[in-house]
Parts: C-alpha cells; sequence; structure tokens
C-alpha cells in the first residue's frame, strides 16, 4: 500500500502521469490486510481491552471475559452474515470498482474470509475456556 501511494505521488508531482486506480488498490490492500488478520486477533486474544474492572472487582473478570467472548461471537455471526449478503448481491449485480473495473468480489472476499475466520477463532477461544 506504501509502496503504490509513494509511487503514485511521485509519478504524479514528477511525470504528471499518476497510476490509475491508486485509491481502489490501497482500498483493496487495506481490506484484505484488516480482515485477513481479524481471525489470528481473536486467537491470540489480542484484541484492545479496557482494563476498568480488573483492579477493583477481579473476581468478575472471568465471567465478564466469558460475556465478551459470547458478545464477540455474537456480533462476529452477525457482521459475517450480511457481508455475505453484500457479497452476494454484488456478484448476482456484476458491480465493479468505478476506476479499475475489479468486480466487487475481490472486495467482499477478503471481508467475508476474515469475517468468518474471526468468527471460528472466537468459538474456539469460548469452547477452550478462554475468551474471544
Amino acid at each position: 500500500m506504501m509502496l503504490v501511494t509513494v509511487a503514485d505521488v511521485a509519478l504524479r508531482s514528477l511525470a504528471g502521469r499518476p497510476i490509475p486506480g491508486t485509491f481502489e488498490l490501497v482500498e483493496l490492500a487495506l481490506a484484505a490486510a484488516f480482515f485477513l488478520a481479524l481471525p489470528l486477533v481473536f486467537l491470540r486474544d489480542a484484541n484492545i481491552v479496557v482494563d476498568a474492572v480488573d483492579h477493583r472487582a477481579p473476581r468478575f473478570v472471568p465471567a465478564l471475559r466469558r460475556l465478551g467472548g459470547i458478545a464477540s461471537a455474537v456480533v462476529l455471526a452477525l457482521l459475517a452474515w450480511q457481508a455475505a449478503l453484500g457479497a452476494r448481491d454484488a456478484l448476482s449485480f456484476g458491480d465493479v470498482s468505478a476506476a479499475l473495473g475489479l468486480p466487487q468480489g475481490l472486495y467482499w472476499a477478503p471481508v467475508v474470509a476474515g469475517l468468518a475466520g474471526a468468527l471460528l477463532a472466537a468459538l474456539v477461544r469460548l469452547r477452550a475456556g478462554g475468551d474471544a
């Protein structure tokens, strides 16, 4: 992403010829990087956490972490379901990106895969007695 952006800015400034579709390429790479990393974040329990209760009421922490894991799994399931519906619609209508004409399925694939993988990772952590 950084290389494409720097090359686009350099070519635009020096030669007056930007790279066509830079925004779309960076957008696709960013979505893929974020969503495909999401399952590993859940599997490693590397989510951002606020320790508001840990020091005041430590006996509640395991139950709250379990509740958070269940809530995460529910939200991930809803997000994956809605993303799958959006992907289905984009594919059925033959949607393409504006500048490069890339099929929208390329954009939806990492989103759906990442959310489904994160849901699976959250369920694995819940089943193992951890949290998500």
